[in-house]
């Protein structure tokens, strides 16, 4: 994961890359819809992270 402020100031940048392949569209779809997309969980945990270290909570 890398951490580093946003461009123009705005904020912080959160990335995290999956090293893992990619699965096909439909396997994607399914865990999409089944709440097992393992990249929804990851944007999810950053966008969570991002909340708690800018404010010092994370907003629902």
């Amino acid at each position: 994961m890398t951490v580093r402020p946003a461009p123009g100031g705005r904020g912080t940048e959160l990335v995290a890359v999956l090293c893992e392949d990619e699965p096909p569209p439909l396997a994607r779809l399914s865990a999409w819809l089944t709440g097992e997309d393992r990249r929804e969980a990851v944007r999810t945990a950053l966008r969570q992270a991002k909340q708690l270290a800018e404010t010092g909570e994370v907003l629902r």
